[in-house]
């Protein structure tokens, strides 16, 4: 009876053994899959050529994309403290989302032009900044190390120092320049993961402090982009080609079916553009 009793004893005792082992190694394998799909979601992932980037910190609902929606109906009035200002400042927005900023000194409305101005264009400023600095590679990849290279071969950065050299002969200038830079730097200071704008997020790295320097940068971009090419000998042999009215009518001055920024309320009727005239003649292609 006692034999019997020791068997049934060990018996369970194996069972329970076996038991716990086995919830053991369940537990360990649901850790490891946990750890591993934790640590995947936590990098950037290669699909095909392209980067997407870490799923888990943009799909994340408190610090992800979601935490750059925005209300439905608008945004509320707000008091804001920005450090710096030596007057009360106002700004309106009308109902294209276009800010009227209302200031009592030139360096009160340059420090809250840069607050504004990264509140809707953080992106897009720091994106110009490292493109005519040559610097897109550090966030995009190997795609743009060309663009970087010939942005310095165009020296781009030293025409940018330049152009502080040039503004520090001016006290005021400067002033306003760092009033600017401030108001920017405001508002990125007190920004955290969740509030990145999307494409920070997307590309995944983090706002940098704005400079003097990257002002006069994308001073540069811009200057590039207005003034960098000319068409006058294409255009010259164009219109001896087609003759003024074919030309005209082909590349007018004013183009009617462009939409101004500022809503039109007719302060455009004064305007007298060279616009497309009637085209008379058949052309037999």
């Amino acid at each position: 009876m006692r034999h019997k009793q020791k068997l049934l004893y060990l018996s369970r005792s194996l069972v329970l053994e076996k038991t716990r082992s086995m919830r053991t190694i369940k537990f360990l394998l649901a850790l490891s899959l946990t750890t591993f799909f934790v640590w995947q979601l936590a990098r950037p992932q290669q699909l095909g050529d392209k980067t997407i980037p870490p799923l888990g910190a943009f799909l994340n609902p408190f610090s992800g994309f979601w935490a750059n929606a925005e209300p439905v109906e608008g945004f509320d009035e707000q008091s804001l403290s920005l450090p710096g200002l030596k007057s009360k400042v106002e700004v309106v927005y009308d109902e294209l989302l276009v800010p009227h900023i209302f200031a009592e000194n030139q360096e009160d409305a340059a420090r809250v032009q840069g607050y504004v101005t990264a509140q809707h264009r953080l992106w897009q400023m720091d994106m110009t900044a490292r493109k005519a600095s040559g610097r897109l590679s550090e966030v995009i990849g190997e795609k743009t190390l060309r663009l970087d290279r010939l942005a310095r071969r165009k020296g781009m950065v030293l025409a940018a120092e330049n152009d502080l050299i040039g503004w520090k002969k001016s006290p005021e200038t400067m002033a306003l320049l760092q009033a600017y830079t401030d108001g920017v730097n405001a508002w990125v200071s007190q920004l955290s993961a969740a509030d990145w704008p999307i494409e920070f997020k997307l590309l995944n790295y983090e706002p940098e402090p704005w400079t003097p320097l990257k002002v006069a940068l994308v001073s540069e971009a811009m200057a590039e982009t207005l003034c960098a090419w000319e068409d006058d000998l294409e255009s010259t042999n164009t219109l001896a080609l087609l003759g003024n009215e074919t030309f005209n009518y082909l590349y007018p001055e004013w183009n009617p079916k462009q939409q101004p920024i500022i809503p039109d309320t007719g302060q455009w009727n004064a305007v007298q553009p060279l616009l497309p005239p009637p085209f008379s003649r058949t052309v037999q292609v």
